[in-house]
């Protein structure tokens, strides 16, 4: 029996479809589907015929829109993902997209860069404020000011 990888060049079948559908096929189009082939191929050779005999030898109409939104790196850290979940079965593609979504690096989630920080007088470090040209006294004048006369 041939390997998904050794079918990929040669498939018809539902892929075939896909690029068939009527959509003119631009080169926007060609990446997504190859991206979404890599994937299915590393799923293959991970999980060798448990994923073929589940899923089929090509991704079917539902895998490829399902995963067409996904960038390579996406698809790369979802991957990953299932591997170190460890699990012996296959993943769905609701598997998939979910551990996709857990593996999103939020802004306030990245690691803390001590570089990109300046120091503050023996209490560790913080993230630098705004610019400001004021001095620590003007800024407590302006806030005076501004406060004057409310009780």
């Amino acid at each position: 029996m041939k390997t998904v990888k050794e079918l990929a060049p040669k498939t018809r079948g539902e892929f075939r479809r896909v690029i068939a559908s009527g959509k003119p096929q631009s080169d926007d189009t060609a990446k997504e589907v190859s991206k979404i082939w890599k994937l299915w191929g590393a799923l293959a050779e991970a999980y060798g015929n448990a994923f073929v005999n589940q899923f089929g030898e090509e991704p079917s109409v539902t895998w490829l829109n399902g995963l067409s939104g996904y960038t390579e790196e996406e698809l790369k850290r979802g991957f990953d993902a299932v591997l170190e979940r460890g699990s012996d079965f296959a993943p769905s593609l609701a598997v998939i997209r979910r551990l996709i979504s857990e593996t999103q690096t939020k802004a306030y989630h990245r690691p803390y860069d001590p570089d990109k920080a300046v120091e503050d007088k023996g209490d560790g470090y913080r993230l630098p404020g705004p610019k400001d040209e004021r001095t620590t006294d003007q800024i407590r004048e302006d806030l005076k000011s501004m406060f004057k006369g409310k009780g």
